[in-house]
């Protein structure tokens, strides 16, 4: 993507956004850094030009906002994060960030249709152009990166961009490369972590709170999970799984499942990874992460999914062993195609 391309749709974008008093902004279900990061910082940029704005997100059983741990710093306070949408009326605009789909917001759907108008950035490349006004850009590393490309164009607006709406977009852009490890990673990418570089955004701060801050549940359930790990197609094919009873066992929650498929594509010999998450509901969330020929994103629109093409999901009716020997199938089938 070009700078001038990305100008020249952010001004038309930001024109409309302005018009605005009051903004919901929705981040996918179980936001990740760049979810939370974009929203975040979209936050304070508005808030900055004298709008109220609050960034909605779920709530757990406990009545407490279902953000990680190690996320939390984004928003400690919770000064923009809630999960009460009363303020929601007509007159509202609607941000939809992360995600392009109405069924990533389950549960808000409703607040966000009952906006006057609606906005969406995303960069997953299996998305929608649902909303009143869409920037869905694939080929950037992170919503994030789209955003700050957002508050250049804000700035003919009156915004000035601030070293806390850097941070922000910061994680995301950190956390949606791996730490600039993940082929997403562009030149592109890292002019725009030099330009915050340049507001004095501290890096190694983020970076530890990001990286450094993992909850020791977090780490049994990592064990739990490698415990039970599969190999299959020559060791190109890694699945594992996480059941509500190692949830229990490990006194973790179904957050803390973050990093495990990852960690299966670490291994050298994997090309494709895959982890299955039974949900309390009984329904089974597959997480997909591919290093070089296998895109995952078509994997998971088979199943009414979607993502990247190195890293996707989707939701399975059926059991964890079903949805196991189901991944395995496909999975296998796709690699003895690529082959």
């Amino acid at each position: 993507m070009k700078n001038n391309y990305s100008k020249d749709i952010f001004k038309v974008f930001a024109a409309a956004l302005v018009e605005g008093e009051t903004f919901a902004i929705f981040p996918h279900q179980d936001p990740d850094g760049d979810a939370l990061g974009s929203s975040v910082g979209l936050a304070k940029a508005l808030e900055s030009m004298g709008k109220k704005v609050k960034v909605l997100v779920d709530v757990d059983g406990d009545g407490s906002l279902s953000i990680k741990e190690e996320l939390r710093f984004v928003d400690p306070d919770n000064r923009y994060l809630t999960g009460d949408g009363s303020f929601v009326d007509e007159k509202t605009f609607a941000v939809m960030l992360d995600c392009g789909e109405i069924s990533r917001i389950s549960g808000r759907e409703a607040l966000f249709e009952k906006c006057d108008k609606s906005f969406c950035i995303d960069h997953h490349g299996t998305s929608k152009e649902f909303a009143d006004y869409n920037v869905i850009i694939p080929e950037v590393a992170a919503t994030c990166e789209l955003m700050w490309f957002l508050f250049k164009a804000l700035e003919d607006h009156g915004l000035v961009i601030t070293k806390e709406m850097g941070e922000s977009v910061y994680v995301g852009i950190l956390t949606d490369t791996g730490g600039f490890r993940y082929s997403n990673t562009s030149k592109e990418t890292h002019l725009v972590a030099a330009e915050i570089f340049d507001l004095g955004v501290d890096h190694y701060k983020v970076s530890r709170q990001v990286f450094e801050s993992v909850p020791i549940s977090r780490m049994r359930l990592k064990f739990a999970a490698m415990e039970v790990a599969e190999f299959y197609s020559d060791n190109r094919l890694a699945i594992t799984y996480v059941n509500q009873q190692m949830l229990k066992n490990t006194m973790a929650d179904i957050k803390d499942t973050d990093g495990i498929v990852e960690e299966l594509r670490n291994i050298s010999s994997v090309e494709v990874a895959c982890l299955c998450k039974e949900q309390e509901d009984g329904r089974v969330k597959i997480s997909m992460r591919s290093k070089n020929h296998i895109d995952v994103s078509k994997i998971g629109m088979k199943f009414d999914g979607g993502g990247h093409k190195r890293a996707a999901g989707c939701t399975l009716n059926m059991s964890v062993s079903e949805a196991v020997a189901t991944m395995k199938d496909v999975l296998s089938d796709a690699l003895e195609q690529e082959a």
